[in-house]
C-alpha cells in the first residue's frame, strides 16, 4: 500500500513537472511568435518607407523634367 502511494505520488509529480515543461515551452513560443510578428511590421515598415522615399524622388525628378520642358 505505501509503495503504491509513493508510486501514485512519484507519477503526479512527474506529470506536474512535465504540465509545467509544457507551459514553459507554449510560453516561450509565444514570445517568439510575437517577435517574428514585430520584426516582419518593422520590415514591412521600412520596405513601404523606402518605396514611399523612392517614389517622392521619382515624381520630384518627373516635375523638374516637366517644368523644364514648358
Amino acid at each position: 500500500m505505501v509503495v503504491h502511494q509513493r508510486l501514485a505520488a512519484s507519477a503526479q509529480a512527474v506529470a506536474s513537472e512535465q504540465v509545467e515543461r509544457v507551459k514553459a515551452d507554449a510560453q516561450q513560443e509565444v514570445q517568439v511568435a510575437k517577435l517574428e510578428a514585430q520584426m516582419e511590421r518593422r520590415f514591412v515598415d521600412v520596405m513601404v518607407h523606402a518605396d514611399y522615399d523612392a517614389w517622392r524622388a521619382r515624381l520630384s525628378m518627373v516635375l523638374k523634367e516637366h517644368s523644364k520642358n514648358k
